[in-house]
């Protein structure tokens, strides 16, 4: 144990037993009056000395708890602070990608529609990273509808599905796409719904 844990240890003793500390502190007062009463008269300005060394010494106790009880407190509000703000960040961030995808989903629409499959697989990818990372965010969970499995699953199945008709000349049925990139769409905008409308508390800033 260092110094400063010792220290920490004794004011926190005291601190929660100021009667102990009170009766302690005048039970040492009376010992330095009466031995300073059979020296003689020649020690009261010995006897004044030591009694104001004690009050200080307990008044600089209380003063240190005092100190030690802010700086507590100030760490304690810094942190949550900190907090609050990266976790607003990080929701920022959330509806950006959110936006993004959504935008990207619209153009892999139209690049089907024009039969433009393999720029369709690279956006379609991004989708996919999109709704894997949401999925796996557990500030989210509460939020994400339940059924993100199933939709980041058949976009994961479209992508392997255009591959193999690039590679290989399977058949595919790009009209089954579609509703897929429809369900991934809807779900994205509702949780960037969620995240732009979401209340925050913002007394911790204060």
């Amino acid at each position: 144990m260092n110094n400063s844990d010792l220290i920490d240890t004794i004011l926190e003793y005291l601190n929660k037993h100021p009667f102990l500390t009170g009766m302690v502190s005048i039970i040492l007062l009376i010992v330095v009056g009466f031995l300073g009463w059979f020296e003689g008269n020649n020690s009261y300005l010995s006897i004044c000395g030591t009694i104001i060394t004690v009050l200080g010494f307990m008044l600089t106790i209380f003063q240190l708890k005092s100190v030690k009880t802010i700086a507590k407190n100030t760490d304690e509000k810094v942190d949550r602070t900190v907090d609050f703000v990266q976790g607003r960040i990080k929701e920022i961030t959330s509806i950006s990608e959110c936006v993004a995808a959504n935008q990207i989903i619209n153009e892999v629409e139209h690049y089907i529609s024009d039969d433009k499959l393999e720029i369709a697989v690279l956006l379609l990818k991004e989708v996919y990273k999109t709704l894997v990372s949401i999925r796996s965010d557990k500030t989210l969970l509460t939020v994400v509808p339940q059924n993100i499995q199933e939709i980041t699953l058949s976009i994961k199945l479209d992508i392997d599905n255009l591959q193999d008709f690039i590679h290989n000349g399977s058949i595919i049925e790009k009209s089954k796409i579609f509703p897929n990139l429809r369900n991934a769409s809807e779900l994205l905008i509702e949780i960037e719904n969620y995240l732009k409308n979401k209340d925050y508390d913002t007394s911790i800033l204060k």
